[in-house]
């Protein structure tokens, strides 16, 4: 009966053992991926997180500008035909 239970005990150990190894492989392969991912996107000129925020503040901003300049277009023609009518 001790037998099985130090076998038992030995059997649970390796399986703990073998279970943190292969837990340190998974840790070990993403961290090298991740360099790889990193590597590559250096080599592929990415821009970071900040310049692409200011990139599209600038769109937005453009984009609200050209709107304005639509409405203030669509007034002075309204506007236009107005006088030609007075001559």
């Amino acid at each position: 009966m001790n037998d099985w239970k130090l076998l038992l005990d030995d059997m649970a150990k390796l399986a703990t053992s073998a279970f943190g190894m292969a837990d340190e492989m998974r840790k070990d392969g993403e961290k090298k991926l991740k360099m790889r991912i990193e590597k590559l996107a250096k080599k592929m000129d990415f821009v970071s997180r900040q310049e692409f925020e200011m990139v599209k503040a600038m769109a937005i901003k453009a984009r609200q500008e050209q709107e304005e300049l639509k409405k203030q277009i669509k007034k002075m023609q309204a506007a236009r035909p107005a006088a030609k009518k007075k001559k």
